[in-house]
């Protein structure tokens, strides 16, 4: 569990050097019985993330008086992050998140590994040349370096093409 809360620090950590400025895109509305079909929207909204939380009670209410204009439909509300400066999403599987993930990963790591030779410099023995666990953390490191190194030229090439299309 403490892992977990590591992590989010780490993700808020980096969210805050990329300059992410989170919105949301609140849509209501329902499926359709025919599974070709796109989703019927019926409102959205689009506003900070932070006060979609504030104001949900607004989203709940639409959505009630929405089922009673349409009682045969299942109404749902889809919430959709954003990123106001760039427009690249923030959902689980996007871009953005990945790099977020992965750059608190790294953070995460090199917290790791400093703790741990803080522990190792208090005994006696502390050749980190031969230790093997400091070894395999390096390692691991490494990886996460490279794979955020990956991602991170990906995303720049997206924020470029962004930029472009906006210029255009």
């Amino acid at each position: 569990m403490n892992d977990y809360f590591e992590q989010q620090k780490a993700e808020q950590q980096v969210e805050k050097e990329l300059n992410v400025n989170r919105w949301v895109i609140i849509s209501i509305g329902y499926r359709t019985n025919d599974c070709h079909a796109a989703d019927v929207i019926l409102y959205t909204y689009t506003l900070p993330a932070d006060m979609s939380k504030k104001y949900s009670y607004v989203f709940r209410w639409r959505a009630a008086k929405l089922q009673c204009q349409y009682p045969k439909e299942y109404i749902c509300i889809w919430h959709s992050h954003f990123d106001k400066n760039t427009s690249l999403r923030l959902d689980h599987d996007s871009l953005y998140s990945k790099v977020i993930r992965w750059k608190g990963l790294v953070t995460r790591a090199k917290n790791i590994i400093k703790k741990y030779e803080e522990e190792r410099l208090k005994t006696l023995f502390h050749d980190f040349e031969n230790d093997p666990i400091w070894l395999d953390a390096q390692v691991k490191l490494q990886q996460r370096v490279d794979g955020l190194a990956k991602l991170q030229t990906v995303l720049d090439k997206a924020l470029e093409d962004y930029n472009n299309k906006k210029t255009a």
